[in-house]
Parts: C-alpha cells; sequence; structure tokens
C-alpha cells in the first residue's frame, strides 16, 4: 500500500477532527498556560543547537482534544541578567513525530518505549530561525515566535502524548537556548520584563537596562534587581523606580525620561559598563505582577548633548509567582541515533502548541 503523501494526511487529520468535534484552531502553552506570560526558570539547548535528539511527554492537556497543527518554541529570556546569544540565520534539518505515550509516571530513558501508539512523522525537512533571532530579545519571556508547522496530528485527549524531535544538521555551531521550567521548583523564580525604547550611545555601547531579579521562594524575599549594559566604565549609576510612566523628552538629553520616579538606588559599574543594583523586600502577594518602572542614568562628560548624562532604556519590570506544579517529562540525548537518553521527569521546553 503507498503511504499517503503530507498533504493528504493532513487533509485525512482534518476530516477526522471535523468528524469528532475536535477543536480545529487552539493555542494552549504547554507544561503549564501559568507560562505564557511568564519566563522559565531553566534554559534548554536542545533542538535547534546541534545534531540531538529531544523527546517530551505532556501529561497535563488530558482532556482536552483537539488537533495539532504547529508547535511553537521560544528563546530563554534571561542568564543571570544576561540575554542569550543572538542567532543569526540558523538553519536547522529535523524531524518531527507525535504520538500517544506512556504516563509521565511510566517514562524511561528508552525513546520506544514511552509511545503507546503509532508513531506519526508530522515535520521532516529544513527550518530557518525567525530573522528576529539575530537580535538579543527584549524582553523575558521572550515571543513565542518560532512556529514549526506540521502535517497535524489528532490529540484525542484520553491520555499523555509526545513530541520528538530529531536534528540530523545544522549550518553552524551557535547555541540556541530555550526556555525551559522545573516543575514547583522551590528555590527562585524569575522576574519578567519589556524593554521600552532605546538607551543612549556610550564608548562601551548602546546603554540597556535589562531585569535579572528573582522571586527568592526558599527565603521568603523579592530581590527587585537590574542589570544595566555599556554605562560609562567605572561610573556611579543610578535607577530610578515608580508606578507610573511619564516617557517624556527632556530638551539636551539623549533619551526619553520614562518612569515617575518614587524612589532610587545605586551601583558603579565595572571596566565594561556592566552595573547591577538591587534591592530586597519581604515577601508580599501585593507585589507580585505589579508593573514597577525603572531607567538607569549615569554622568557621561564625553557626549555631546548638553546634558551630560547617559540613560537606558525604560524598562516595564515584574515579580512574578513561584512555579506551579505540571505534569510533563523530557527526554534528550547528544546524538540523533541514540536509542536511549537521559530522564529529566520535571523538566520541560515551553511551548504553545496550534
Amino acid at each position: 500500500m503507498t503511504r499517503p503523501d503530507r498533504s493528504l494526511r493532513s487533509a485525512l487529520a482534518f476530516c477526522a477532527c471535523v468528524a469528532s468535534g475536535l477543536p480545529l484552531v487552539a493555542q494552549t502553552v504547554s507544561p503549564a498556560t501559568f507560562y505564557a506570560t511568564r519566563e522559565g526558570d531553566l534554559s534548554i539547548p536542545y533542538v535547534f543547537s546541534q545534531p540531538s535528539r529531544m523527546q517530551q511527554i505532556h501529561g497535563d492537556l488530558v482532556g482536552a482534544p483537539q488537533l495539532f497543527t504547529g508547535i511553537t518554541f521560544r528563546r530563554d529570556g534571561i542568564s543571570n541578567g544576561n540575554a542569550h546569544a543572538a542567532v543569526p540565520g540558523k538553519t536547522i534539518t529535523l524531524s518531527l513525530v507525535m504520538a500517544d505515550s506512556v504516563a509521565i509516571g511510566a517514562a524511561t530513558n528508552a525513546f520506544a518505549s514511552n509511545a503507546t501508539g503509532g508513531v506519526t512523522t508530522v515535520f521532516s525537512g529544513t527550518v530557518s530561525t525567525p530573522p528576529i533571532w539575530a537580535t538579543p530579545a527584549r524582553s523575558a519571556p521572550a515571543p513565542l515566535d518560532f512556529r514549526l508547522p506540521h502535517a497535524g496530528w489528532v490529540y484525542s485527549g484520553a491520555g499523555a502524548f509526545l513530541w520528538d524531535a530529531a536534528t540530523t544538521a545544522t549550518s553552524d555551531t551557535v547555541r540556541v537556548n530555550l526556555d525551559a521550567a522545573q516543575s514547583a521548583f522551590p528555590l527562585y523564580s524569575w522576574c519578567s520584563y519589556d524593554m521600552q525604547g532605546f538607551g543612549c550611545l556610550t564608548a562601551n555601547g548602546v546603554f540597556e537596562l535589562r531585569g535579572s531579579g528573582q522571586n527568592l521562594g526558599g527565603l521568603g524575599a523579592y530581590t527587585v534587581k537590574v542589570t544595566g549594559f555599556n554605562a560609562p566604565s567605572s561610573t556611579p549609576c543610578v535607577a530610578l523606580v515608580g508606578f507610573g510612566v511619564v516617557n517624556t523628552a527632556i530638551p539636551g538629553l539623549c533619551t526619553s525620561l520614562w518612569p515617575d520616579p518614587v524612589a532610587s538606588f545605586t551601583a558603579t559599574s565595572d571596566a565594561t559598563g556592566k552595573a547591577e543594583p538591587w534591592f530586597q523586600v519581604p515577601n508580599n502577594p501585593a507585589w507580585l505582577g505589579a508593573n514597577l518602572e525603572m531607567q538607569m542614568f549615569a554622568p557621561d562628560a564625553s557626549l555631546a548633548f548638553p546634558i551630560p548624562v547617559v540613560g537606558t532604556n525604560g524598562l516595564t519590570y515584574r515579580v512574578e509567582p513561584m512555579a506551579p506544579v505540571f505534569s510533563v517529562g523530557a527526554v534528550v540525548t547528544a546524538t540523533p541515533t541514540n536509542a536511549t537518553g537521559t530522564l529529566l521527569a520535571t523538566r520541560a521546553a515551553i511551548v504553545m502548541f496550534d
């Protein structure tokens, strides 16, 4: 019997979905919808970095049958305050399969034993990273913006399922760190942030401000911390913080004033222009998800502007809750031809299915 081509398989899946009454259009963030707007506490370098294989089992969508036609990934947003390296035009050759699977608790490090039904190849070919990935992400979490469309797979909703990506070739060795999370991780959660506008140009580059603070669940405190990059070297810096936005141009200043400040905290930049001011407050749920508006300034006598002060972009910063419990596990290995890998039962790359 001749195997139907991809377009026919997709049409058959569509018809099966219509006949069974399954939703045709859905966007579901997994391992938990919590992560749709929050940074995971981990990063995973598999799938797009190098020849590798990663299998991820999802038990969190039981009872929600649907037709999957794509899976979307996002970059890791925070690594100790730094944005992960830009990925300039990387191409990846891979195959993606989907299948019903054993329950999370029954998963093993043997790839084949985790699938309980027929394994369907939904994609096989070459993909390219999004053009926007050629520049560092300006938010945490980064957008879910690397969609891998595929032939379509009908998820019955009756039990766990898996996807299994095997990368056989990449155009370069640039590492791609995907955002990931640990179930109910008790130690900390990263802040979230969005960069607003752009900072001034200094001798070290564009003056940037990013979030790098944590909810320290184990210690019952919030560390509100930001990282400034490319400040004038070895210079006192001040971070303004408030709850409102003014976003006002100041004559003679090389950038707009973003926050309506109510307080400030200070640090001195190092030789590279990195400065990390912070303060700590006791755990209080009223802080969670509240916007803190911030911006960093530093004196710069070499500036051509009338006011010899440089400023960063504005920063909208949020303290986030601790990680929830989720039912997802992953099996990964460094080579795509291995039959077994390393079982990471409480970790998962954050993805979106549609």
